[in-house]
């Protein structure tokens, strides 16, 4: 070999010897890149699907809420309101005896 083939040879083989490391090691960062955009994916699609549902659970609200009856189950229920022309019979808790 020629004096100015082993120095080429030389280089190159420096070159080599000095990247690999760096070479091995983006090696390793890309499986943990690859790694974390699999988890970035996958908590896209649960946060669509949590996105989903609570849209649809706001329509449910905004369904019942336009709702005569349920508007008037909660009424009755929770605030005791009757109609205006309802007879309203009391017949107590019981502990009162005459």
């Amino acid at each position: 070999m020629s004096r100015i083939s082993r120095i080429i040879t030389g280089i190159c083989l420096a070159v080599l010897l000095l990247t690999l490391p760096r070479w091995v090691s983006w090696r390793g960062e890309a499986a943990e890149l690859e790694q974390m955009r699999d988890e970035v994916n996958a908590l896209r699609s649960r946060n669509l699907a949590l996105y989903r549902g609570n849209q649809r659970l706001l329509s449910e609200v905004d369904g019942t809420s336009n709702d005569r009856r349920v508007q008037e189950r909660v009424a009755r229920e929770e605030f005791l309101y009757v109609h205006p022309d309802e007879i309203i019979l009391d017949f107590g808790d019981g502990s009162e005896r005459d």
